[in-house]
This record gives C-alpha cells, structure tokens and sequence, in this order.
C-alpha cells in the first residue's frame, strides 16, 4: 500500500487507521455471524473480481508509487462510512501530528490537515472532504514480513543410479 506522506507513521505504529475512496465495483464480503467485513473486492473493467484489501493479510508499506518497500502491516479491520464520520479519537490515528500554532488542539491541527490533505489528493467532484463520499476505513498494525513456509518434498535431491 502506499502511503506518501505518512509511511513513516505507519512502520512506527502511530497511525493505524487510513481512509480510501469506494468506488464503483467496490463490494465487501461479509462475516454472516457478526455482519464484520472480511475482504474488498473490486470488479475491474473486464468484469474480473480482484481482492484489494484483506483482515489478517499483510500488505507493504511504500513511500510512494515505485518504491522500495519500507516495511509491512497487517489489516485489522474494514468498515465502511462517510468520510466525515471520522471522529476526534480517530483523527490521531489517522494522522498523527502534533499542532503547529498556538492555541489548536492536536486533534484540530490534525483534522485541518486531512481535510486539506484529502482535497489535495481527491479533487474530482464527489470525492472532495465536503462532497461526503463513502470509504472503506482500514485499520492495521504494523507487522513483520511474512516469510514463506517451507514446503515438504521441495529442495536438494540426488538420484541413485
């Protein structure tokens, strides 16, 4: 996943939580005994299903399109909700500053930056912070890389002649 400005917030474990867009084709698979999101699925043009965000899988961390992997997190949780529906205890973990002016809050520094930040970044109409869209919020933690299991039956051999 990328995470441009604030990758290292994330390999650090001080924001947890990262907001993005539903978009058309968008549709979660369902826990049927708590009604909790498992997975996003996207339908692609071609009309083919591709998982994009998993609970319990880990995903890369980079700083941005192309780049090296700084390190990894594992997916917690989904939900889906309005983007205003961020809340003050929430706002810190998805973006954990601190004030820069006199008199603001951390939770009012950090919530003026989103906003500006998300408009920055999502400009098209129905996706800016005042148009209300819709995103799936992924929580995570940060998690070591996985490493591969070591399969049975695979590795050095020899034959006998």
């Amino acid at each position: 996943m990328l995470f441009q400005h604030t990758w290292k917030y994330v390999i650090s474990g001080q924001k947890t939580q990262n907001r993005r867009l539903v978009q058309e084709g968008d549709y979660a698979e369902v826990d049927e005994a708590d009604q909790s999101i498992l997975k996003v699925i996207r339908t692609a043009d071609a009309g083919v299903p591709k998982p994009l965000y998993e609970v319990g899988k880990t995903y890369s961390v980079q700083p941005g399109l192309a780049k090296k992997t700084v390190g990894n997190i594992k997916l917690t949780g989904i939900r889906r909700e309005r983007l205003q529906d961020l809340t003050e205890a929430e706002i810190l973990k998805e973006l954990p500053i601190t004030s820069m002016e006199e008199g603001i809050s951390d939770t009012q520094w950090a919530l003026r930056t989103f906003m500006a930040t998300w408009n920055i970044m999502n400009s098209e109409p129905g996706t800016r912070w005042e148009d209300n869209p819709e995103v799936w919020v992924l929580e995570f933690e940060p998690a070591l890389k996985a490493t591969p299991k070591k399969r049975s039956g695979f590795g050095k051999f020899s034959l006998k002649s």
